[in-house]
């Protein structure tokens, strides 16, 4: 990802509508990329196993390339009101998908965050968050 906004996709000759198109291919990209983040965070605290984590990052990546790849396909149609009822329902269908993922991440933040035991017997540590606070304490 990081790859990808280094290069800039715009061409020196490029439309105004080109460059939304392009803006909100990569937007499909980027917000898979914050969802991705989340995960992490919820993996970090032990909400998630690793075998989730995998499963639903696999998923938002798939979600956030076939938007895009739906949005390229209705580009290349002539007709603009078929090329815009296209558009419209890739976007449609990714909004979907954010928004079963903001209810999965709800039910995921609402976990208890599982006690992290180290090797050493003597050393005890637990995290607590609250909001998108992680605090640790170990004794």
């Amino acid at each position: 990802m990081e790859r990808e906004r280094a290069v800039n996709p715009m061409a020196p000759n490029a439309t105004p509508l080109d460059e939304s198109f392009i803006k909100q291919e990569m937007a499909f990209g980027l917000e898979a990329e914050a969802k991705v983040s989340e995960l992490v965070v919820s993996l970090y605290q032990q909400k998630l196993t690793y075998g989730e984590f995998a499963q639903r990052r696999y998923a938002i990546g798939k979600e956030a390339v076939t938007a895009g790849r739906q949005y390229q396909e209705a580009r290349m149609l002539q007709d603009q009101a078929r090329q815009l009822q296209a558009q419209q329902l890739a976007n449609q269908q990714f909004a979907n998908s954010i928004n079963a993922w903001a209810n999965y991440m709800q039910a995921v933040n609402a976990r208890q965050p599982q006690t992290v035991h180290l090797t050493s017997p003597s050393v005890h540590c637990t995290s607590t968050s609250l909001g998108n606070t992680v605090n640790t304490n170990c004794n």
